[in-house]
């Protein structure tokens, strides 16, 4: 079970914890570029070429995207909310020095991105037989929706795990979803609402809504919520991924 901490007052402060921490299994010293194409590693005066070692430099790149992370959200604690300035990631990536700048996005991705996506879902509490749909990834969902969210969050490498619990106000809540955000290390729900034409689920989507928002979550920013429309609006379930999930803001 995962316990989320997302109460809006404490949201960032839980997230400069997770970053710090992961910052100490990163590797020493500093990367510096030569020529645009030649890749060193600095560490107490000494020089070693990394050029051929991607997997060095992509730590480099993410220790270099969690430091400005770090230092951009200590910054905005000490400021009146209303002087608050968003970045996005690929704002970020933008601000940060030019040894760092160029690679593909999952460079920059967090440490244990990799892990995660080799996760399995635990074995569904709630009546296994209606999963019937299968994905690409031959697991079983409930619904033809859900085998395209899944199909994409799988083509755009995200991990997830599906109708897996996490705790809040004292009970276990189950997502349709919880997503493993690249860049954070954090969990997002995801709740598909795709059966409001039978008697009573109009109003346990409600209650669901209200519960999240009582745990503090804010819409597309630490919960997604989807509905039929938005499976029927072809690119839409990838474009939500690519923005919300892909280029968070902070």
């Amino acid at each position: 079970m995962h316990y989320l901490y997302e109460n809006k007052i404490h949201y960032h402060a839980d997230l400069l914890k997770l970053l710090k921490l992961e910052l100490q299994t990163l590797p020493k010293g500093r990367m510096k570029c030569i020529q645009g194409k030649f890749y060193y590693q600095v560490v107490d005066g000494k020089t070693v070429g990394i050029t051929k070692n991607r997997i060095l430099v992509s730590q480099y790149c993410r220790k270099a995207l969690v430091l400005f992370l770090v230092k951009h959200l200590e910054k905005q604690r000490t400021l009146p909310a209303h002087l608050h300035q968003k970045l996005s990631i690929k704002e970020i990536i933008a601000a940060i020095s030019t040894p760092y700048q160029g690679f593909p996005l999952h460079y920059y991705f967090h440490s244990q991105h990799k892990d995660w996506l080799q996760m399995k879902s635990p074995t569904s509490e709630f009546h296994p037989v209606d999963l019937k749909y299968p994905t690409s990834k031959n697991f079983l969902v409930r619904s033809k929706s859900e085998v395209i969210t899944v199909d994409h969050l799988n083509k755009l490498e995200i991990p997830f795990l599906y109708e897996s619990s996490f705790q809040g106000l004292g009970k276990k809540i189950y997502p349709d979803f919880l997503l493993f955000c690249p860049f954070t290390g954090k969990l997002i729900p995801w709740e598909h609402f795709g059966a409001l034409h039978k008697d009573g689920y109009e109003r346990k989507m409600r209650d669901k809504i209200l519960l999240f928002n009582r745990l503090g979550f804010k819409l597309f920013e630490t919960v997604i919520y989807t509905f039929e429309s938005d499976i029927e609006d072809a690119g839409r379930i990838e474009e939500i991924i690519k923005e919300i999930i892909l280029n968070p803001s902070f």
